[in-house]
């Protein structure tokens, strides 16, 4: 075997998302943002594909938009590469990052890759901590991040508590991420330009609804701005990404709506979910976090239904919880608002026939024709493909028994028994 051995931090698992099994088709896991234009792709050009891309036009228009210098602006493979470049360029082993937790998980990846030692500050909820961040400076912070709205909690920071940070650490990097705060109230974005040790991080990948592009940019003094184009790739944005970006950015419309409809939904979002007996937590982002006592169920039973919603398993401070991205249409809002209530009210049991009632009250039978009698919230014990296919194009809940290749054919999970039903069935079901 090579005796060649990776640094620290590299050796475990890379990044990935655990998913329900069954397919979704309202995927509201990722936030990402609004149907983009397939018009943009029309201002892609051939020397687009054919020469190495050059960003500046469209960091001299950022600029223009913030009001600073060309130099100040610089445009990444999305936020995610500008975060990753900030912490290569001024942390080491000998540097400690502070870092509000839960926050963005990868946040730990890029702090650990440095060799730097992550410092865990709690932020559950409510204000940003900074009195406890404060407290936690010394000689060797290298860095201290500021998410607004913070990912996966939704809350915010404020101009107050960036200008303390910057004052209390002017040795360290104050990492100012707003990748959703075309959401919030407040944008930071100004009040951190204020400030020669501070940089702030934004991204087309959510509320301009662009991840696949990849396009993000980094604003901030010069000299700081001049170490990220040191630390990363020297053509990181492709040409057709570039090209799409700025026509997107001449719509500004197209922005304003969809986040205008994100903010009348993220109300009625939590009003559903409180009526499902869950626990949501203040946002000022595209999604919504909630406490529930089974999230992996609420993941896997939504998912059933064929909507693909995040939870967190084994991250401290998350176990419980579920979030849930605000879809930025009213259609898909409402197919959410049932789907919760399929989820932990439903009025009817269905069971296919050739399998046991674990209930003794469901109706047992031709699940199509059930199904086609009443459209009330109904859930589905099946045995066959078919069975799936009928449950989840009436929105019912289909539940497999005895055959695990169902949930990839759109099951919400695979039962060997169809008493074990009891374990998932709400009380007061039916």
């Amino acid at each position: 075997m090579s005796g060649v051995q990776p640094r620290p931090g590299v050796s475990s698992a890379p990044y990935s998302v655990p998913r329900a099994g069954a397919p979704v088709d309202l995927a509201l896991d990722a936030n990402e943002g609004a149907v983009p234009d397939l018009d943009w792709l029309a201002r892609v050009t051939r020397d687009d594909l054919r020469r190495y891309p050059t960003p500046g036009v469209l960091e001299a228009e950022l600029a223009a938009e913030h009001g600073v210098a060309p130099a100040q602006v610089i445009v990444t493979s999305g936020a995610d590469d500008a975060l990753d470049r900030a912490c290569r360029a001024v942390l080491g082993p000998e540097h400690e990052a502070i870092l509000p937790v839960p926050g963005f998980s990868v946040m730990s990846r890029w702090i650990g890759l440095t060799g730097a030692r992550q410092v865990s500050v709690p932020w559950p909820e409510g204000p940003y901590p900074t009195d406890a961040v404060i407290a936690a400076i010394k000689p060797c912070t290298g860095m201290i991040i500021v998410t607004s709205p913070n990912n996966p909690t939704g809350g915010v920071a404020t101009a107050e508590d960036v200008e303390r940070l910057a004052a209390a650490a002017p040795h360290a990097l104050i990492l100012v991420d707003l990748a959703y705060v075309e959401f919030a109230d407040e944008d930071l974005t100004a009040a951190s330009l204020r400030h020669d040790n501070a940089l702030v991080t934004r991204t087309m990948s959510k509320a301009w609804g662009l991840a696949g592009l990849r396009v993000g940019y980094a604003l901030g003094p010069e000299r700081i701005v001049g170490w990220l184009r040191t630390a990363g790739l020297p053509y990181a944005v492709s040409g057709p990404s570039l090209a799409m970006a700025a026509a997107a950015r001449r719509n500004p419309q197209l922005l304003a709506d969809f986040v205008a409809r994100v903010r009348s939904e993220r109300p009625r979002l939590m009003a559903a979910l409180r009526e499902a007996g869950a626990r949501p937590q203040d946002s000022e982002a595209n999604f919504v976090l909630a406490r529930v006592d089974d999230p992996l169920w609420w993941r896997d039973g939504l998912a059933g239904l064929g909507i693909g919603i995040r939870a967190f398993p084994g991250v401290d401070g998350l176990d419980d919880a579920i979030r849930i991205a605000c879809p930025g249409d009213d259609a898909a809002l409402r197919r959410v608002e049932r789907a919760l209530r399929t989820l932990i009210r439903p009025e009817r049991l269905l069971v296919e026939a050739g399998l046991e009632d674990p209930v003794g009250n469901a109706e047992i039978g031709d699940v199509s024709a059930m199904l086609q009698a009443s459209d009330a919230p109904a859930w589905v014990l099946v045995r066959s493909v078919e069975a799936v296919r009928a449950a989840r194009q009436a929105a019912a809940l289909p539940i497999a028994v005895g055959d695990d290749g169902l949930v990839a054919e759109g099951a919400a999970r695979c039962l060997q028994d169809p008493s074990d039903l009891v374990s998932l069935w709400p009380r007061g079901g039916a």
